[in-house]
């Protein structure tokens, strides 16, 4: 299903500016830092923001890397939960364990639309939409298809198996996101599973900024990326 809305979102980077245009007009002007770590972006691997991004969209975010390929990249962020319930954005999930769950800040892409991050557990596919689950990395699958939740539930508990959801994501088109790590705007470490699905992912952007950038390498005051 992703490939299907990429056309769509790459006519959204065009229309908007805090996407594609940020590039053109010197947005991502390389931070002077050395990232610890720096590899070729791969589903599963995780992005963490530097000290020196100053955006509202993605200052202090970790983001997990869905798809990364030839025709793009989608990521959502994971360190933002959200007040707000899983049942109050499906009624028909009152009285079930997954009503209770907070919602998460994945993006300002399709803020209406919801991802679903599924360990242990792959939905059946669909003859109409083989896409609407796809594999992120070792048992980890992702849907833009809430149904599936109806789905996990009707399956039952199954104490192996960890569920988050997010609404709106974020997307690439192809090479940005490479170049953005070039630029230093990102870190990029390999995945971990645990931080995901953790319970205290609120504070998992310092976490993992105080190693990657010790306060003796902090970016010196007026380097800045804010955007105008």
């Amino acid at each position: 299903m992703w490939r299907t809305c990429l056309p769509v979102l790459l006519s959204l980077f065009l229309l908007f500016p805090w996407d594609g245009a940020r590039v053109e007009a010197g947005f991502l002007a390389p931070v002077p830092i050395t990232p610890k770590v720096l590899h070729t972006p791969a589903p599963g691997m995780l992005l963490v923001a530097s000290r020196a991004v100053h955006d509202r969209y993605f200052t202090a975010t970790v983001v997990f890397v869905l798809q990364h390929d030839e025709h793009g990249s989608l990521g959502i962020i994971i360190n933002h939960p959200a007040q707000v319930r899983l049942g109050d954005w499906m009624p028909e999930l009152d009285g079930t364990p997954q009503a209770s769950m907070l919602l998460h800040y994945g993006g300002p892409v399709y803020p209406e639309y919801m991802t679903v991050l599924m360990e242990n557990w792959k939905p059946e596919q669909r003859e109409d939409d083989p896409d609407r689950v796809f594999h992120v990395t070792g048992k980890l699958y992702a849907s833009f298809d809430p149904s599936v939740l109806k789905e996990l539930q009707q399956a039952g508990a199954d104490p192996q198996r960890r569920l988050r959801c997010y609404f709106g994501h974020l997307g690439w088109y192809a090479g940005q996101l490479e170049k953005e790590i070039q630029n230093h705007y990102w870190h990029l470490v390999p995945g971990d599973v645990d931080a995901v699905f953790g319970s205290e992912t609120g504070s998992l952007w310092q976490r993992m900024i105080e190693r990657l950038e010790p306060l003796d390498r902090v970016v010196p005051p007026g380097v800045s990326l804010r955007t105008q």
